[in-house]
């Protein structure tokens, strides 16, 4: 498998995962003390969280997808070894 595809899939991954937590904590200081770190609103932040969160959860499907020869050999290695 391309490197550059896995990097690109590592970064994808880690861009969405910070996107869901920032607007995650937005949600949370929105609904229990009425404060907000991004100017957009509620309801568009949720929908924003509801978006990033989805392609998060499909990245990793698909990270774990194309890097399953590389797990399989990690857990036959640490099998082996004990």
């Amino acid at each position: 498998m391309n490197v550059r595809l896995r990097a690109f899939l590592s970064t994808l991954l880690h861009a969405t995962f910070l996107m869901s937590l920032v607007t995650g904590i937005d949600l949370y200081l929105t609904s229990t003390y009425s404060v907000s770190i991004l100017p957009l609103g509620r309801p568009r932040v949720k929908n924003v969280h509801k978006v990033f969160a989805l392609f998060f959860g499909f990245l990793g499907i698909l990270h774990l997808a194309v890097n399953l020869r590389m797990y399989k050999a990690e857990l036959k290695a640490l099998l082996t070894e004990s």
